[in-house]
């Protein structure tokens, strides 16, 4: 899961605001909750906050603004 996490943490550089990343949970070789899990500690290691939801098919990961 750690190569999932980086690519997730690179990808969330780019977003524009108000934008999610869409994950396919069938791309995921973790669990949703393993790669979940191990976004939390790379996100809180660099001082970012991130929300994460997801449905049947998709993990959907964005970026929180701090001050709203």
């Amino acid at each position: 899961h750690q190569q999932i996490v980086a690519i997730i943490l690179n990808d969330l550089d780019k977003l524009k605001d108000g934008a999610a990343i869409k994950v396919p949970l069938v791309d995921l070789v973790e669990s949703k909750e393993k790669v979940r899990s191990a976004l939390n500690r790379a996100t809180r290691k660099a001082g970012r906050v991130v929300a994460t939801a997801s449905d049947a098919t998709y993990l959907y990961i964005w970026n929180v603004n701090e001050s709203s």
